[in-house]
């Protein structure tokens, strides 16, 4: 390889690359009346090639500056608050002691458990020796 070529490989991988936009071929085009004959899904899956309509348009720019809007006006009302952030800080603290409680009864009640079972099966263990020592 020479020189040029690298230089131009470097700079295919620099440029950005083009987003796929999806459409219908020229020649797939369907008029209004063969688009109504179509089966439900046969028809949404051609349409969701076309070029949305202008009310669906401008719906969508609508919806994202609201959305935006929305976070700014979120971010403004959690930004000036402290309080809010030590009573977070607190809750996690709380939930964390909580969780540390219930795993601490979690563990002896498992060990408790053991211990009967173990007890239990020494008390098994001893009546069949002492069956044996009796047969014997």
């Amino acid at each position: 390889m020479n020189d040029q070529q690298k230089v131009d490989e470097e700079n295919v991988d620099s440029e950005p690359k083009e987003k796929f936009v999806p459409k219908n071929w020229e020649f797939f085009k369907k008029d209004e009346r063969t688009l109504k004959k179509l089966a439900p899904q046969q028809r949404s899956k051609y349409l969701a090639y076309e070029e949305p309509g202008k009310e669906i348009l401008e719906a969508k720019t609508n919806a994202a500056k609201r959305l935006a809007e929305q976070k700014k006006q979120q971010t403004k009302n959690t930004t000036g608050t402290e309080e809010s952030e030590d009573q977070v800080n607190q809750a996690k603290l709380i939930g964390q002691l909580k969780a540390a409680e219930a795993r601490n009864r979690i563990r002896i009640m498992r060990l408790r458990y053991e211990a009967n079972r173990r007890a239990r099966v020494e008390a098994l263990l001893d009546d069949n020796q002492g069956l044996l020592t009796i047969r014997s």
